[in-house]
């Protein structure tokens, strides 16, 4: 028998000799006194029954007195709270501890009055119905792009400095622009007036980027009202100091189509900010609400905004509300956002679901799938695209014979006469959708899902990847693949054969596909497919941006061998690259992790790569693991991979702003003997710099999403300072860093599954656009799709008296068995990896509260299943908390004794019969 059912049985022995001497003068109301009495002595008797039993570990002793309510309640006129009140305070207590400790489902009628008599009304509320309590009688103003709400809530979030508020002026586009331009004496009118719209396109350029971040950083804010869903405008105009006049950009100065895909994103971020709540009939989504919100918006010629409010309902699941004809009326518009819109939207709401009618929907978007008497119809590439990634969103993990032929084909392709210039994108979405279909099938065991892809196996589908990857020879029955209706173009910026595969199109996709079939397998022989150089003549064969491909290829296929530590870094950089870079250059810009060769026999020059060949081989790689690492541990807040991206992360900064040829020919960076003979190309190092930066940034954001972290964010702010040297798709990058930093007002992080990984890495792909209209290398609205990977971790602590949020320190164990404290308001783990949550031990004020995942969450094919409803992600938690009071015993027959309930069971060993008062004692 434990310790501590010793020390309540015990005092139960006390108190029951106390009430046996106990003697009931006659006097009004003998029969419930009596009754009371006896209901006494009967529960105690259950106490000590139960508390006999050795293999009981944790009694619940409120359903024990339950038991004893069904020959006395009658008596109290069937209400609980009066035979409570009666009970002993040691025994209330103990009924007390034991809600505290048990918080199990108690079946009965009187379970409300006896809590709200107990003072226990935070056992009433469900710590997961988050979205009915999530900020208790809080009412915020908020504006129309939703950054008012946000600083606002900055207080609770961040207390302590004004990181929040910073955020949302970087991320803010609907006001003007601080215009300031130095004016020489000498400078005239007009060419002032020309160096005020240069600089004021530069900020605009930066402006119209920011819809994406402030989108991520919004996210899931707003209800859903009945009326028109107000779009922030995007400001081109200047304030000019000190009498702070307005200056508007000169269309001159601006192609037309400069707002056409920003007014998109504006309208993405717009619809994101909408709320989904468990309870679909709050506030929910209708049919009507997004026709009403249509008519509005083509009668203001608003259509690429609404479209963007389309795709964002569609990656929140809401356009499934949408009927065949209204999907068909959208399409009829022939607005080429409003298409990709749609294509996408429904296909993400349909994810994995395999519809045949949407299907069908798609294959009419696709040359290569139309019959012959159809090839005059022509079809943007933008369109086809979008297609293309709503296939492998719709068959996602189908193992789909018919699509697989048909995007294997598709990857090298023939250019359309109107896709010529969008080739890199096309195949980049046909590999991705292959790898979405075949996601993760890779696996060599004997699930039915690999036996479904070993039936693929006549397509020798890793072989002609390698083609694509490596370059070679067409297979024969791909040299005419565009099937039955697809015109050939005969004009290309690239050069074609009906012969060989042009790899410098096909590798970035091929390389996606196969790692997503592969992804999290740790398949040492497909990785080996994917090997980066070895040779000083395969770093000047390969393309210095492919190798970033490679390198995080292969962190995705060994998922379990990518470790946030330099020792891995190390070992997956070639040697010949570290060897080319230390014999060429010192350390004072670059980290190189592997020391100088001393081996004399390779101290000839032709033992080692060019220096523009090594540096931008070394650059490329170092991008490549970091995204992987920044994939493999998306939303997990892991320092030590926060420290090691940031390092690489200043490295590429101080190359970027070294201004490396002049720091070359004046012997800064190369060592003496090699400074005059050798010089990099500027041209090709700047772009490649760029996007050095850009897939670091992201990787480093996408580790610490939704923490708000302070550092990363000043190294953001400080990459997108120069806002002159910045092209859109730069911006573009940061913007969304930062907005992935403080993902949904830092309440959202990201899912690790396999679809939540693939999904990020659509989204973060390179290459970003060089203007605002560009999506040659990657469709533009693809860079919202990292909302099918979001999930609401934030855990707010509640005072139910107060009805306010208050800040506690809060345990959290995971089912690996380890175990951490954080202070509330915070950041859960991936949900599925929790184990329970519960209040710290050193938090003495507040009632003990612990929930257990497991009797919450149940997981099926990655939705998680809450109380008969199913969500496609978890929202978060709200634990509902009741501050302890202090307790006077003086109406018991005890000594005055101060006894606070925050001892629990320990206090009850305090009493015993010595304290009985005498005329107690002589009862």
């Amino acid at each position: 028998m434990t310790d501590r059912n010793s020390i309540i049985i015990n005092e139960i022995d006390r108190w029951q000799i106390f009430l046996e001497r106990c003697v009931v003068k006659p006097s009004n109301g003998v029969e419930p006194l009596r009754l009371c009495r006896q209901f006494l002595l009967e529960t105690i008797s259950h106490f000590k029954s139960s508390l006999s039993i050795t293999t009981h570990n944790d009694l619940s002793f409120f359903q024990i007195i339950l038991k004893s309510f069904a020959s006395t309640l009658p008596y109290f006129e069937n209400n609980p709270t009066i035979v409570i009140s009666l009970l002993p305070e040691p025994l209330r207590q103990i009924v007390d501890l034991s809600l505290v400790n048990q918080q199990i489902e108690l079946q009965s009628p009187f379970l409300e009055s006896i809590l709200t008599y107990l003072g226990r009304e935070d056992l009433l509320f469900k710590s997961s119905s988050v979205s009915d309590i999530t900020y208790l009688n809080d009412k915020h103003e908020d504006s129309v792009d939703g950054l008012a709400l946000m600083q606002t809530l900055a207080d609770y979030r961040f207390p302590n400095d004004e990181r929040m508020h910073e955020v949302c002026r970087l991320l803010r586009s609907s006001k003007p622009h601080y215009l300031r331009v130095v004016r020489p004496v000498e400078m005239s009118d007009l060419d002032f007036r020309h160096k005020q719209q240069v600089k004021l396109l530069a900020l605009c350029r930066r402006s119209l980027s920011s819809s994406v971040g402030r989108g991520m950083l919004t996210m899931s804010t707003t209800e859903p009202m009945p009326e028109i869903l107000q779009v922030p405008p995007l400001v081109l105009s200047g304030r000019v100091p000190p009498n702070n006049s307005i200056i508007s950009l000169d269309s001159s100065s601006a192609s037309p189509e400069l707002t056409l895909w920003p007014d998109f994103h504006n309208g993405v971020a717009t619809g994101l900010r909408l709320n989904n709540y468990f309870n679909q009939n709050r506030s929910a989504i209708t049919r009507n609400w997004i026709l009403y919100n249509k008519s509005s918006a083509f009668a203001s010629s608003k259509e690429a905004e609404h479209s963007g409010i389309l795709l964002a309902l569609g990656l929140k699941g809401q356009l499934t509300s949408l009927s065949p004809n209204d999907i068909c009326e959208y399409l009829t518009q022939s607005n080429e956002a409003i298409t990709i819109a749609i294509l996408i939207g429904c296909s993400a709401s349909k994810f994995g679901s395999g519809d045949a009618l949407l299907s069908k929907t798609l294959c009419l978007h696709l040359p290569a799938l139309l019959p012959t008497k159809h090839s005059d119809i022509e079809i943007s590439p933008n369109v086809q695209g979008s297609a293309l990634v709503g296939i492998g969103l719709l068959h996602c993990e189908s193992n789909h014979r018919l699509m697989t032929e048909f995007l294997l084909s598709q990857l090298s392709g023939y250019p359309q006469s109107n896709g010529a210039d969008a080739r890199e994108m096309l195949s980049l979405c046909a590999g991705w959708a292959l790898g979405m279909i075949l996601l993760g099938q890779g696996t060599r065991t004997t699930s039915h899902n690999y036996s479904k892809y070993r039936s693929l196996s006549d397509l020798c589908i890793e072989d002609r990847l390698q083609i694509y990857i490596d370059g070679g020879d067409k297979p024969i029955d791909t040299t005419n693949n565009l099937g039955l209706g697809a015109t050939v173009s005969k004009t290309s910026r690239v050069l074609e054969s009906k012969v060989h595969i042009n790899n410098l199109i096909s590798c970035p996709g091929a390389i996606i596909a196969l790692s997503l079939i592969y992804i999290h397998t740790n398949d040492y022989e497909i990785a080996a497919r994917l090997s980066l150089p070895t040779t000083v003549c395969e770093i000047e064969a390969i393309r210095p941006d492919l190798l970033y491909y490679r390198a995080l290829g292969r962190c995705l296929i060994l998922w379990d061998d990518t470790k946030p530590n330099l020792s891995w870094i190390e070992s997956a950089i070639p040697k010949v690259i570290c060897r080319s870079l230390t014999h060429y250059f010192n350390d004072q810009l670059l980290i190189i992790p592997l020391e100088k060769s001393q081996d004399k026999t390779l101290s000839r020059l032709n033992s080692y790569a060019s220096p523009g060949s090594a540096l931008n081989a070394f650059v490329s790689v170092i991008s490549g693991l970091c995204m992987g690492l920044g994939l493999v541990l998306a939303g997990t807040y892991n320092l030590n991979a926060k420290s090691i991206i940031m390092n690489y992360l200043r490295m590429f900064q101080r190359l970027r702003d070294s201004k490396l040829p002049i720091a070359i020919a004046s012997n800064v960076i190369m060592t003496e003997s090699h400074s005059k003979q050798y010089r990099l190309d500027s041209n090709m190092l700047k772009p490649l710099l760029e996007l050095c930066i850009c897939q670091t940034s992201l990787a480093l954001a996408s580790i610490m999403s939704g923490t708000g972290d302070i550092d990363c964010l000043r190294i953001f702010r400080e990459l997108r300072w120069k806002v002159d040297e910045l092209n859109y798709g730069t911006h573009l990058a940061l913007n969304m860093a930062i907005g992935l930093l403080f993902l949904g007002g830092s309440r959202c992080s990201f899912k690790t599954d396999k679809r939540s990984v693939s999904c990020l890495l659509l989204s973060f792909c390179p290459r970003f656009p060089y203007r605002t209209v560009d999506n040659q290398y990657h469709l533009q609205p693809l860079r919202h799709i990292y909302a099918l990977a979001t999930e609401e971790r934030i855990l707010h602590t509640v005072d139910i008296d107060s009805k306010q949020t208050v800040s506690v320190k809060i345990k959290i164990d995971l089912k690996n068995g380890t175990s951490f404290e954080c202070t509330s308001p915070c950041l859960l783990p991936e949900i599925l990896t929790v184990k329970a949550i519960s209040l710290s031990d050193r938090e003495i004020n507040y009632y003990k509260r612990e929930i257990i995942m497991s009797d919450y969450l149940s997981v099926y094919q990655n939705k998680v299943t809450f109380k008969d409803k199913t969500v496609d992600s978890f929202r978060g938690f709200v634990i509902v908390l009741k501050a302890k009071p202090k307790v006077y015993l003086s109406a018991l027959p005890y000594d005055d004794v101060d006894v606070s309930i925050h001892g629990g069971v320990d206090n009850l060993s305090r009493f015993n019969l010595n304290n009985l008062t005498v005329a107690a004692r002589n009862k």
